[in-house]
């Protein structure tokens, strides 16, 4: 996979803020189904912002 940098994205910039980021729905372009992307910050043990998971999440696989 080749490597991408993903700072610019919205869900990005918010979780290494320190934030928890929903997206609105919106259109995934690979799967054509309605999607919200779900992004955290991962922090090491002294509260320091290390990285960002993140997840695009078929709406309807959410209850």
């Amino acid at each position: 996979m080749p490597v991408q940098n993903l700072a610019f994205r919205p869900w990005f910039r918010e979780s290494v803020a320190g934030k928890v980021y929903v997206s609105n729905p919106y259109i995934d372009l690979a799967t054509n189904r309605m999607t919200v992307t779900v992004s955290v910050p991962v922090k090491a043990e002294g509260g320091e912002i290390t990285g960002v998971l993140a997840a695009d999440v078929d709406i309807r696989d959410v209850n």
